[in-house]
């Protein structure tokens, strides 16, 4: 006996795959953006059942992306005059979420090291929507809009692929990360000799350290920099970042030497021996959560010049495409649900980038990116004034503030343990009331 489909399923499947698997697509996406960034937050049970969700999302938005381009091609191959140009039109989207959100690109470390074969899908999954597009010409009406699309999917896509060449172990240690131009600017005459001699694995040793207590004349160069001994939020952010270079060496399986252990050490607290563990341990917390960013989110790529620049493209072409699609959908017959699903793709991808955009003016990373490179931190006028803006520590404490006033209080709490998840760990935690 063989099990045949009926014929009104088979027509109803033809009908709606697509669609059903883009808006598949697009709250993968969603859900990625919004929870990706607590899986290095959450412990325990809870923590074991989002990173699971978090897995299966990551895993299905490649694979119903891929698929669904493929089935766009297969519908325009075979009749592009009964798929339209609406198909070729979402095309671009599949792409743009094969990009993936700024939040995570990696779930694992292995998934960086085969950037190559990321590489090599970019190029397939291009070439395959860039074919879909031109099968629509040259009577795709919506041709401007798609257009715009693909060039955003294009640089988005090159984003994620740039960011796992960064992440791979080859490619880790030999690239910027915040604090490592400045690690070793300035290194005084008289202590080159500990930069190059006797490399020893990472860890103090009782000689090490004891200058640092012990002898007057090293003590002004062992104690912590002028910069670094507040126990204000923005000094532990900085001195976390300064610090960040150093760490990176045993996570690779490098050395240390003399200088930069002691130098290390030195700036690791600051002067205030009540609370020098408490800074230690926040600034650790903040160096793991840059690692963690480095290796598996895109803040690494779009905090620098390039990164900017391709961010800005991208919505500027996002927000091009919606306002052609507008335009042209007043002199084009299309279905009312195609409609509405291509304004919430258009409108998605909106919302998506400036939900990135908001959690990286309120990370770490977006303090860090502006300092200069002058071998201590002086944040820019641009970062000063969104510091203004950010500040949490008079926000978790509770008090007025001119930029927090519009929000009532019982918001504000919660608006910060919002943060604090969504990528504020650092600023978050050296906000908190010293015990």
């Amino acid at each position: 006996m063989v099990f045949s489909i009926p014929e009104n399923v088979l027509k109803l499947w033809d009908a709606w795959n697509v669609r059903a698997f883009i808006i598949l697509s697009l709250l993968a996406q969603v859900f990625l953006t919004l929870f990706a960034p607590l899986r290095k937050c959450l412990g325990g049970k809870w923590g074991k059942c989002v990173r699971m969700l978090i897995w299966l999302a990551y895993l299905l938005a490649d694979w119903i992306a891929g698929l669904t381009v493929g089935s766009i091609l297969s519908n325009q191959m075979k009749s592009p005059a009964n798929s339209g140009d609406i198909q070729a039109f979402w095309a671009p989207f599949l792409l743009l979420h094969l990009g993936g959100p700024d939040a995570i690109t990696s779930f694992a470390l292995e998934d960086n090291e085969f950037w190559v074969r990321h590489l090599l899908g970019l190029i397939l999954q291009v070439g395959s929507t860039l074919y879909v597009f031109l099968l629509s010409l040259p009577d795709n009406k919506l041709w401007l809009s798609t257009l715009l699309v693909l060039i955003a999917s294009v640089i988005k896509y090159a984003e994620r692929n740039r960011a796992f060449y960064l992440a791979s172990f080859d490619n880790f240690g030999e690239n910027w990360v915040p604090g490592e131009r400045v690690a070793g600017l300035h290194i005084p005459k008289q202590f080159k000799k500990l930069e190059t001699a006797d490399p020893v694995p990472y860890g103090l040793e009782d000689d090490d350290i004891e200058p640092f207590y012990v002898n007057p004349d090293a003590r002004s160069f062992y104690e912590p920099s002028e910069f670094f001994v507040g126990s204000d939020p923005k000094s532990i952010v900085q001195a976390a970042a300064y610090l960040f270079g150093t760490i990176r060496r045993p996570f690779l399986g490098s050395s240390l030497s003399k200088y930069q252990r002691l130098k290390g050490f030195a700036n690791f607290g600051s002067k205030n021996k009540d609370c020098f563990a408490e800074d230690a341990l926040l600034k650790i917390e903040i160096q793991l959560s840059l690692l963690y960013e480095t290796l598996h989110t895109k803040l690494p790529v779009i905090v620098s010049k390039a990164g900017c620049i391709s961010r800005i493209l991208n919505l500027s072409c996002i927000l091009g495409a919606l306002l052609s699609f507008s335009l042209v959908k007043k002199h084009y017959e299309l279905e009312e649900f195609d409609t509405w699903l291509s304004y919430g793709l258009l409108i998605g991808a909106l919302a998506l980038d400036f939900i990135s955009i908001i959690l990286l003016v309120f990370s770490d990373w977006f303090l860090i990116a502006n300092f200069h490179n002058s071998g201590c931190f002086r944040p820019s006028k641009l970062v000063e004034f969104i510091g203004y803006f950010s500040s949490l520590e008079e926000f978790v404490r509770g008090h007025e503030s001119n930029s927090m006033s519009v929000l009532p209080k019982s918001w504000r709490r919660p608006t910060v343990l919002a943060l604090y998840f969504w990528g504020c760990a650092g600023r978050y935690s050296a906000s908190r009331p010293r015990s």
